[in-house]
């Protein structure tokens, strides 16, 4: 059995949200994984936490700061959302699969139900957006031109292998520089653009069940990884309602709370 191949980019900001997520993957799963960490910011504090974190979870902690283009508009974002579309450009040519994660989430079941995902001739393996199926949403998805599902990039198994041999990061780059203006939802519009229905495998809604403010969750028991979409976002506050509960037991377990930073820990929100 292969080893699993792990993908966060991210900021100081989700250092403590994804270890949150990494340590709730490895309760289910107690087999080597390989990280690969991509940031153009994150700080030597932050990457020591990382590590100390990780060092008795069987985790191989590679770290990777990176360069990039300033590409994001919006000031909630950062930079670092981009740097997954060009994992196959920055990871090492012998990592032919990659689960690429965002930090927002819980793993409730082993990662292995994705990560087997057969993917022979295909780029990756998604789960359909949340938004799909709204009006709006779908005429700005035509306007795309997409002529698929249309995917959220919080979950992702990319098929580097095979995106090496279609994809180039000088055009990639080029492309994203020429419409980044006409892009509502950044590096997931991009990647789902750059997807044809045919290049994509579509998984059950467990796989990356999307969660905002007001859904409710079902068959639980079935979610491999619950991803919370809305803000604010657990960590940033202490309202325990049924969901946020998910994320908070295994934050207060692993004593990240009092490991926070001054500047995080005043983003809380007391009730």
């Amino acid at each position: 059995m292969n080893d699993i191949n792990i993908l966060c980019s991210l900021n100081d900001a989700y250092v403590n949200p994804m270890l949150v997520m990494l340590n709730s993957m490895q309760k289910h799963n107690q087999e080597k994984k390989t990280l690969f960490v991509f940031s153009t910011s994150l700080s030597e504090e932050s990457e020591k936490r990382i590590r100390d974190f990780l060092s008795d979870k069987n985790f191989e902690v590679n770290i990777y700061r990176l360069e990039f283009k300033d590409l994001c508009k919006y000031k909630i974002l950062s930079n670092d959302i981009f740097l997954r579309i060009f994992a196959f450009h920055y990871l090492p040519k012998e990592i032919d699969k990659v689960l690429y994660l965002d930090a927002d989430a819980v793993f409730l079941n082993d990662v292995r139900k994705i990560y087997d995902t057969n993917l022979d001739g295909k780029l990756m393996a998604c789960v359909m957006d949340i938004g799909a199926g709204n009006l709006l949403l779908d005429n700005y998805f035509k306007k795309l031109k997409i002529n698929h599902q249309y995917f959220n990039a919080g979950m992702l198994l990319m098929n580097l292998k095979e995106i090496r041999k279609r994809w180039n990061a000088e055009k990639v780059m080029a492309y994203i520089e020429e419409n980044n203006e006409k892009f509502r939802f950044q590096d997931q519009d991009v990647l789902n653009t750059l997807c044809k229905a045919e290049d994509l495998v579509f998984l059950e809604r467990n796989c990356n069940y999307q969660i905002k403010k007001a859904n409710k969750i079902k068959d639980i028991d079935k979610i491999v990884f619950l991803h919370f979409l809305s803000r604010p976002k657990p960590w940033m506050h202490c309202h325990l309602n049924k969901k946020e509960e998910l994320f908070w037991k295994d934050w207060e377990r692993e004593d990240l709370f009092h490991k926070m930073t001054k500047e995080e820990k005043k983003n809380i929100k007391k009730k």
